[in-house]
């Protein structure tokens, strides 16, 4: 009985390090998470935007970003909820729940890269809540077809 207790202590041991190891690893992206909506939350959407990736700035402006967190009500935020988080060479992902005062949830996930030495937001995704029908794909033509298609083609050229 006392070796099936140690192994299980052992164990225990063993699986509470490698979950601290990995909170951790990926602090830095959790920080980043952290700031950025400490900054929405305040009104500071400068500051907010500063955590932006490159890439992210370049296809948004500051005037957007401030209209997309108004619809997430970022300014009722209560507590956030960080959940899966993952790091892989230069690029992070997390997966949270922005816990809002009046009792509503709003899921969502945030992909990183490193830029130089720091973290910064690169996409966000807010889930939609409701049916999401899977659009319906072009059909691929049939043999016969893509012969024809290939020979009205080359009278062309």
């Amino acid at each position: 009985m006392k070796k099936v207790l140690k192994v299980v202590a052992v164990l225990a041991g063993i699986i509470g390090i490698g979950i601290a190891f990995v909170f951790y690893l990926t602090a830095g992206i959790v920080q980043t998470g952290e700031d950025f909506f400490a900054a929405a939350k305040e009104g500071d959407t400068q500051r907010a935007y500063s955590l932006l990736a490159a890439e992210f700035q370049a296809g948004t402006t500051p005037q957007e970003l401030e209209d997309f967190l108004d619809k997430l009500l970022v300014k009722e935020i209560d507590t956030i909820d960080w959940g899966e988080r993952s790091i892989s060479g230069g690029q992070g992902s997390l997966g949270l729940s922005l816990k809002l005062a009046g009792g509503g949830v709003v899921p969502l996930s945030i992909d990183m890269i490193k830029e130089g030495d720091v973290w910064k937001i690169y996409t966000i995704r807010k889930s939609v809540s409701g049916i999401q029908e899977t659009p319906q794909g072009r059909e691929i033509p049939g043999d016969a077809d893509l012969v024809r298609l290939v020979n009205a083609l080359s009278l062309i050229h």
